[in-house]
């Protein structure tokens, strides 16, 4: 007869595997209904383990394991919006007696599930996570936490997800950015957009697109230019965007995805010999530091990231302390724009 493995495990149990690798570890991050049928699992296959489901249940029961340690999993290391989310974070863990642990994906789904394994199998008490949501089926890691009772807390909706959840609301700050723009006269707006594994650049598209119609302006697909979310991404393609056209069709104001593409784009504007905000208006979004120091300090969107990372901090570790008795949440923070130099009245007709 074929020697039992965790695999087989994990289908009588209807568990992962990484849930019954947890269990025999005796891992304090599984619940308990979950453990056990895990365990009556093992009983009935005759899995082979150094100690009988009946002790190894005895020791979870005796001494549960915790490490007092929290795991924030974040896309872009050298983000600055991530930098001020782990700051909140930091903030509220440290005070509250957990050790904060951070990784990155760097926008790679198999990065983060093999991030999220890795934290879990080694009792890091609970999650907070910038998940990537481009591929619908890459979120079966993201289930199987939630299944197992693992405390989780996500930085924005996951199609499909039912977790705790803190977000900003990206679609109305996205709005009150170009609102801001039609109400200094401009005519010829254009949103550069960020990547695809975020769901923000959907909000913030479609708040850029909600405000042009509430105003009466024709919206179309071409207004959206697909940029990135890096100071190189504003830089290079904003300098062939705006090369294209000549001073009578080109936009004289544009919303940006984040800060560093409206810095990017603005060294592209002047190296085209084009002035901020006399030519062209930028509005960034996230309010990094840098952008009240620069040359000319730039109009952006206020977004509460050190806010958003305490209040996940808070919330991931009301989960833990709570258990299972802890029913999901779902908080939202507002953004607002922050009037500065590099938006005025768009140039005089020629």
């Amino acid at each position: 007869m074929d020697q039992v493995t965790i695999g087989d495990v994990a289908a009588r149990a209807g568990v992962s595997k990484a849930t019954v690798s947890a269990v025999i570890h005796g891992h304090a991050t599984v619940r308990h209904e979950v453990r056990e049928r895990v365990l009556e699992a093992m009983e009935a296959l005759n899995f082979p383990f150094d100690q009988s489901a009946h002790e190894l249940r005895l020791r979870h029961l005796r001494n549960p394991r915790r490490m007092n340690a929290i795991g924030l999993v974040i896309r872009k290391m050298d983000n600055p919006f991530f930098a001020e989310v782990m700051q909140g974070v930091q903030s509220y863990a440290t005070d509250h007696g957990y050790t904060l642990l951070v990784s990155s994906s760097e926008g790679h789904p198999h990065a983060e599930q093999k991030i999220v394994s890795t934290y879990r199998t080694h009792d890091v008490d609970g999650l907070i996570l910038a998940p990537i949501v481009a591929d619908a089926e890459e979120h079966g890691h993201l289930q199987e936490l939630i299944e197992d009772g693992y405390p989780v807390v996500l930085l924005e909706a996951v199609p499909g997800v039912t977790t705790n959840l803190i977000r900003i609301n990206q679609e109305e700050a996205s709005a009150a950015a170009t609102r801001h723009l039609i109400e200094l006269g401009h005519e010829r707006i254009v949103h550069f957009a960020g990547p695809v594994y975020t769901t923000h650049s959907q909000q913030r598209i479609r708040g850029f697109r909600r405000a042009l119609e509430e105003a009466g302006r024709p919206f179309s697909d071409d207004l959206i230019v697909p940029i990135g979310a890096h100071l190189r991404d504003g830089y290079e393609r904003g300098r062939r965007y705006f090369r294209r056209y000549p001073p009578a069709t080109r936009p004289t104001g544009v919303t940006c995805f984040n800060d560093l593409i409206a810095v990017g784009l603005h060294r592209a504007l002047l190296e085209l010999g084009l002035r901020v905000p006399d030519d062209v208006s930028i509005v960034g979004y996230d309010d990094i530091d840098l952008m009240a120091y620069l040359p000319v300090p730039f109009t952006t969107v206020h977004s509460p990231n050190r806010q958003l990372g305490y209040r996940a901090a808070e919330l991931l570790i009301r989960r833990i302390e709570a258990g299972s008795r802890f029913e999901p949440q779902h908080l939202v923070l507002e953004a607002t724009l922050i009037e500065r130099a590099s938006t005025g009245p768009p140039p005089p007709r020629s």
